[in-house]
């Protein structure tokens, strides 16, 4: 199958729109029409129903697209490792949650800068997306927060990251809360007073944001430190302080045949967790 087929139809469901679809595939909308018609004609059912300015999906192509969808991950992932010098016969392909790129540039390397395991390809998803890739090979493992129960695959703690909540800015009160999805409930801070509230996945994202914004955010322990060492942050609150402790436990979900090359990095973020803590 032309794998250009599956990218414009995922593209025109995602936009609605011949004209738009051709304009992000550089193609005319004619070639885009062409493309959709020669994949219904070789799956044999009609996937989407066209009206004038508005494209709707079929029942038929509601159900094809989450395939076409994984066919194209799987062949994205293919390219990268094809493209690969040969030395690296085996790369690793890892995963992991969104927030955790804030840790991802320093967990990569050992304490003299040296890249302990530098994976040839690196993913950022939903937990779900990511442990669904790992089980069907797609990707060798996934750094996660809040993995699904009932899955086949190996699942090693890792370690436990210290949250504590930084607040930014000349005020005292907290009225506005950059709010970094950690896979599982955070709760308001002390003297939280119902501001404005930025909803972030992105752990990067969020910590920029609200670098140049001021307000609160959740951050493990030791950026918050950093944070405050470099005057970003104006005070942390523990906590502990009022009352309990907030800790993001990490997880390795992983292929079994992968273990012995994660090992590496396994050893480096237990190490690195372990001295945090």
């Amino acid at each position: 199958m032309d794998i250009e087929l599956l990218r414009t139809f995922i593209t025109v469901t995602r936009v609605r729109h011949f004209g738009k679809a051709a304009e992000q595939l550089c193609i005319t909308p004619a070639a885009v029409s062409a493309r959709i018609r020669q994949l219904e004609q070789m799956l044999g059912v009609s996937l989407l129903e066209r009206a004038r300015g508005n494209i709707h999906m079929t029942a038929a192509g509601e159900r094809r697209l989450p395939h076409a969808r994984r066919l194209l991950d799987a062949w994205t992932l293919a390219q990268a490792d094809l493209s690969l010098p040969q030395s690296q016969s085996h790369p690793i392909r890892l995963g992991h949650s969104p927030c955790l790129n804030l840790l991802l540039g320093d967990w990569l390397v050992d304490h003299n800068r040296n890249p302990v395991l530098l994976p040839a390809t690196l993913i950022s998803d939903t937990h779900a997306k990511l442990q669904l890739a790992v089980e069907q090979g797609r990707l060798d493992a996934a750094l996660l927060t809040t993995p699904l129960p009932d899955s086949e695959l190996s699942l090693l703690p890792l370690g436990n990251l210290k949250l504590v909540f930084a607040l930014a800015g000349a005020t005292q009160s907290v009225d506005r809360w950059v709010h970094l999805d950690w896979g599982f409930p955070t709760p308001p801070p002390e003297g939280w007073v119902n501001g404005q509230t930025l909803a972030c996945q992105e752990g990067l994202l969020a910590q920029q944001i609200w670098r140049k914004l001021g307000g609160g955010i959740w951050l493990p322990d030791a950026l918050a430190s950093l944070a405050l060492a470099d005057q970003t942050a104006s005070r942390l609150i523990d906590p502990e302080a009022y009352g309990a402790g907030l800790e993001s436990r990490i997880y390795l979900a992983y292929r079994t045949e992968k273990e012995a090359a994660l090992q590496p990095l396994i050893e480096l973020i237990g190490k690195k967790l372990a001295d945090e803590s």
